[in-house]
């Protein structure tokens, strides 16, 4: 089995015996081909600038009748007052937040495509699923979103969307117990290679 990332020092504090951890980069370097029976990426496609080539990478490395899956977000439970504690209490980091990474390249639709993307590049028996939840203060997804927002904390306010007094007070909303945000929405798709 081998686990790849650009920066793998969470994946090499696993300890499994039929693990190989590898410093990879998918946009600059080469998967071996057709070596695979399973290729998996969570969130990562939609972070790229060309995110086509990483995915016909990802099928070149299949073995006849290899299986890809593929998780990414999609942004479509964003929308403008979901904040589900009272109509108007919406936080106007998430917003912020929304408008740095889509600035930045990031694809926040990208996951509603993944099946026809799959499809495109010729792989068989192509479906999908999505699903999605509503976080609470304290859960993973909560914390999730505060690291993201922390690492653009200043891009966030730089970009004048949001000030510092208010990135700071969302922030604390962010841990108060009756604190609800709905999830991005995501998509799980999978396909088969021919030929198995």
């Amino acid at each position: 089995m081998l686990a790849t990332d650009i920066d793998p020092r969470f994946l090499q504090a696993l300890s499994f015996p039929n693990l190989e951890v590898r410093q990879h980069d998918i946009r600059h370097e080469p998967l071996p081909d057709q070596e695979f029976d399973l290729v998996h990426a969570r969130l990562l496609l939609m972070h790229l600038a060309d995110r086509e080539a990483a995915l016909k990478k990802m099928v070149a490395a299949l073995k006849p009748g290899g299986w890809v899956v593929l998780e990414e977000f999609d942004h479509l439970a964003f929308l403008p007052n979901l904040q589900p504690n009272s109509p108007n209490d919406g936080l106007k980091l998430r917003d912020a937040f929304e408008q740095v990474l889509t600035s930045q390249g990031i694809d926040q639709r990208y996951g509603r495509s993944l099946a026809p993307r799959l499809n495109a590049n010729g792989l068989v028996n192509v479906a999908a699923e999505a699903n999605g939840s509503m976080w609470k203060s304290g859960s993973a997804g909560v914390s999730l979103f505060k690291l993201g927002c922390e690492e653009l904390r200043g891009a966030i306010v730089g970009s004048g969307l949001i000030t510092e007094s208010e990135f700071e007070a969302d922030m604390k909303r962010l841990d108060e117990p009756d604190f609800f945000l709905a999830s991005p929405i995501m998509w799980t798709a999978w396909g088969q290679l021919g030929g198995g």
